[in-house]
């Protein structure tokens, strides 16, 4: 049963980072994305606030609160990897600006690409990570269906108003899946 509930997670999760980065990129044109990108002022605090105060927040909490080690390290990963691929979905559902939130979302997967593999070594003695061990499935699962959404975007629009609300949906219940299966999995 466990085991099941894993592999079931595993298939959730990749749904739902395809197809709602799929179903993103067909709404949206590349102006959308790069226009919010255009603000320095912007671009510089989610850079400083995710790759600055997240990681040093991090860094403080493992040393106010004592983890232990696996714990510990899990918190260090989390607060170095910025660019959540659930931010377009949550500002969809919020009803706000899905072009900013992807925009942002890339420049983050971009930033934590780089950011790791350099910064995190030094937090956790003994880490190893390759640029391309973090890099590979970033673009494998987010922008490479980010890219061909907008790439049909532009070539066949009437095709991606016909699939883009389903694969919405998709992501949606998948996500929700996922979420179930990973209270259940630690509970």
């Amino acid at each position: 049963m466990t085991e099941a509930a894993r592999i079931t997670a595993r298939i959730a999760l990749l749904t739902f980072l395809v197809s709602s980065m799929l179903a993103a990129g067909l709404s949206l044109r590349p102006r959308a994305i790069l226009a919010p990108l255009r603000d320095v002022r912007l671009v510089l605090a989610a850079i400083a606030l995710n790759f600055v105060v997240a990681p040093v927040f991090a860094v403080l909490l493992t040393l106010v609160i004592p983890l232990e080690r696996p714990h510990a390290i899990g918190l260090l990963l989390l607060g170095g990897a910025a660019g959540a691929p659930f931010l377009p979905k949550l500002a969809e559902s919020a009803g706000g600006d899905v072009g900013f939130a992807v925009a942002l979302m890339i420049l983050l997967t971009v930033g934590t690409t780089f950011f790791m593999p350099l910064v995190l070594p030094l937090l956790i003695p003994g880490l190893q990570a390759g640029p391309w061990s973090i890099a590979r499935p970033l673009v494998v699962f987010i922008l490479t269906p980010l890219a061909i959404g907008m790439l049909l975007q532009s070539l066949v629009p009437v095709f991606c108003a016909a699939y883009q609300p389903a694969l919405a949906k998709l992501g949606n219940i998948s996500a929700l899946v996922l979420i179930a299966l990973l209270v259940v999995l630690h509970f």
